[in-house]
């Protein structure tokens, strides 16, 4: 009869346990990622050759020169060539870039030799990894001079929020440059040859 006596009491203890209420929390769990709002420019010189030193420009001239006399290709060569960055400067979205060139000095006008958007050229690649850097699609290599009537437009649909990065430099004559394009040489008239070039980058 003991027995019989303790198994019912252990079966109402079970009951008694098994109807605990159970207590829950519910948690919203939220992120803002902030929107961009400005777009940073700034332009860095490039020096060639095989250890290449990447130095900030300070203020708004690039200064192309000097240039110096190669013997065995009878031309002007520079030691360094430029490249302007365009990027968001904070937070999420895109840019649209438009570049601009216009002719300035030319000591060459009235000979058959052109100015300094003849004798340069530029380029537009996009960093799109970590070390990975591309020419903009549909955007090739050309001469200053073809920017003057049609400036380089660059919109956020081709961009991205990639970081653009404008390069521009003296024709050196080898196979890359643009079709129309002069190298600097004696032929050419001495003197101070300069330009203008407008970069505008708008967040979209």
């Amino acid at each position: 009869m003991k027995k019989v006596i303790s198994l019912v009491v252990a079966g109402v203890v079970l009951l008694a346990q098994s109807g605990i209420a159970a207590t829950t929390a519910t948690y919203k769990l939220t992120a803002t990622i902030p929107a961009s709002t400005a777009v940073a420019i700034n332009a860095f010189s490039i020096t060639t050759g095989n250890n290449p030193v990447k130095t900030a420009v300070a203020g708004t001239t690039l200064d192309l020169g000097p240039l110096v006399y190669n013997v065995a290709n009878g031309i002007y060569l520079p030691d360094h060539f430029y490249v302007i960055e365009s990027g968001l400067t904070s937070g999420a979205g895109t840019q649209s870039v438009t570049v601009a060139y216009t002719e300035g000095l030319n000591p060459n006008s009235g000979t058959t030799k052109g100015a300094l958007g003849t004798k340069a050229n530029v380029a537009f690649n996009m960093v799109t990894g970590p070390t990975t850097e591309v020419a903009v699609p549909g955007h090739a290599k050309k001469l200053l001079k073809n920017i003057i009537s049609t400036p380089e437009s660059l919109t956020a649909a081709e961009l991205g929020s990639n970081l653009l990065k404008i390069y521009i430099g003296i024709n050196t004559g080898d196979a890359s440059m643009p079709a129309g394009g002069e190298v600097i040489s004696n032929l050419d008239k001495a003197g101070a040859y300069d330009g203008t070039l407008v970069v505008t980058a708008t967040v979209v």
